[in-house]
C-alpha cells in the first residue's frame, strides 16, 4: 500500500496561513493525516509567485472534504 503525504502550502506572509498555525489548526490535521490516512502532513511554505508555482507543479490539490470521504467504508471519492 503506497503512503499517503499531504502536503500543505502556506505563507510567512499570508495572516489566513498564521492563524492556521497559531490556532492549532495543523496540528489538528497532522493527527488526522496519520490517524485517519496512515499518512504524513507535509508542510511547504511558499513566498514568492515563484515557489509557489514551483511547487503546485508537482501535485495535485484535493479539499478537505475530499479527505474526509476517504474516513467512510463507501469510498465516495478516490
Amino acid at each position: 500500500m503506497t503512503k499517503i503525504t499531504v502536503v500543505l502550502y502556506l505563507s510567512h506572509e499570508c495572516p489566513a496561513c498564521q492563524r492556521l498555525v497559531e490556532r492549532g489548526i495543523v496540528s489538528g490535521l497532522r493527527a488526522f493525516v496519520k490517524k485517519r490516512l496512515g499518512g504524513v502532513l507535509r508542510i511547504v511554505y511558499v513566498d514568492t509567485d515563484e515557489a509557489r508555482q514551483a511547487a503546485l507543479g508537482n501535485f495535485i490539490a484535493v479539499s478537505y472534504t475530499h479527505l474526509r470521504a476517504h474516513e467512510t467504508s463507501l469510498h465516495l471519492v478516490c
